[in-house]
C-alpha cells in the first residue's frame, strides 16, 4: 500500500565523472616530466669517504670528474685488489669442492671394503 505523501520522487543527483588520466608522473620520461612539472633533479651523487661517485645514465657508478688523482689511483688499486681476491676466492672454492669430492670417493671405497671384509669374516666363521 503506497503512501501518497512519500511518493516516488527520490532520485539522487549524478556525481561528476571521474578523471580517467592518472596524475602520477612515474610513467613520464625525463623530458616530459621536466616540461610538465618543471623538475630537474640533475645527476645523482654519493659521497663515500673521500670518494664522490656519480650515477651514469647506463646505471653504473663512476668517480666524479674533477676528483683528485690520488683518490682515482687509490680507487683503481682497490678495484684491482678486489678483482684479485675474487679470483682467489673462486679458486679456493673449486679446491674445496675438489677435496670434498675426493673425500666422498674415499669414504665410499672404505665403506665398500668394510662390507667385503665383513662378508669374508662371516664366510670364514661358517667354514669352521
Amino acid at each position: 500500500m503506497p503512501l501518497p505523501f512519500l511518493g516516488n520522487k527520490f532520485s539522487p543527483k549524478k556525481g561528476p565523472p571521474r578523471r580517467s588520466a592518472s596524475l602520477s608522473n612515474i610513467n613520464l620520461d625525463a623530458e616530459k616530466r621536466v616540461a610538465e612539472f618543471g623538475i630537474d633533479v640533475g645527476p645523482i651523487k654519493a659521497t663515500l669517504g673521500n670518494f664522490v661517485l656519480e650515477l651514469q645514465d647506463d646505471g653504473e657508478w663512476s668517480l666524479e670528474t674533477g676528483a683528485g688523482g690520488n683518490n682515482s689511483r687509490e680507487f683503481q688499486k682497490l678495484k684491482k685488489q678486489c678483482l684479485q681476491m675474487s679470483e682467489e676466492n673462486n679458486l679456493l672454492k673449486i679446491k674445496v669442492e675438489l677435496l670434498l669430492d675426493m673425500l666422498s670417493e674415499r669414504t665410499a671405497e672404505v665403506h665398500i671394503l668394510q662390507n667385503e671384509n665383513d662378508q669374508l669374516k662371516k664366510l670364514s666363521i661358517k667354514k669352521r
